[in-house]
């Protein structure tokens, strides 16, 4: 398991990456829905001086929320079918040692 966190933790790292490289290679800022914007003190002076993120920068559109669904759910149900099948094999040793214990006790 714990793998597969650090596994994520890296692959959001690259993901995150490759995001400002996409959108920042130029070097120049700009605005980008869902991720980035500048305001003015105005416009947080309106919004009763929030600083949350979502007033301003908006979210991510529905496509590119429903394309990194569907990737990371494949994702996600191939790692549970691995562990499922790493679960079955731990549970047969499990199973092989029980047996081995109960038998060595009732001799």
């Amino acid at each position: 398991m714990l793998e597969f966190i650090k596994k994520k933790k890296i692959e959001n790292i690259f993901k995150s990456k490759d995001l400002i490289t996409k959108n920042f290679g130029e070097e120049t800022y700009k605005d980008i829905p869902g991720l980035c914007k500048v305001v003015s003190i105005s416009q947080i002076e309106r919004n009763n001086w929030s600083l949350n993120p979502g007033r301003y920068v908006g979210t991510f559109t529905k496509k590119e929320i429903k394309s990194n669904f569907r990737q990371e759910l494949k994702e996600l149900n191939l790692r549970l079918s691995s562990l499922n099948s790493e679960a079955k094999e731990i549970e047969k040793n499990l199973d092989k040692s029980m047996k081995l214990i109960l038998k060595k006790n009732d001799e």
